[in-house]
């Protein structure tokens, strides 16, 4: 709250005095107060969580399946190529 606080109050392009909260102290620099609707904001939100649901799909699937990787099914490890001489 305090923090949100500070935020809101001080003019945009300047920095407040320090604030403490439960975290510790801040300095809060406003460069300006650009509000977005949830229409605008969506495609920003979608992007961002995307990659984490996914892998939190991804953890779900795991968990509940039994994976079993047969090593015979791929054959015997390849050796690495050396890079050719120039």
């Amino acid at each position: 709250k305090e923090f949100a606080d500070a935020a809101y109050s001080i003019p945009v392009g300047t920095v407040s005095e320090p604030i403490k909260t439960q975290f510790g102290y801040h300095l809060i620099r406003v460069d300006s107060r650009d509000a977005k609707t949830f229409d605008q904001a969506k495609a920003d939100i979608e992007r961002k969580m995307r990659p984490e649901m996914v892998k939190a799909q991804i953890d779900a699937l795991r968990a509940k399946g039994n994976v079993v990787i047969d090593d015979a099914f791929f054959g015997p490890a390849a050796e690495p190529q050396k890079p050719a001489a120039k």
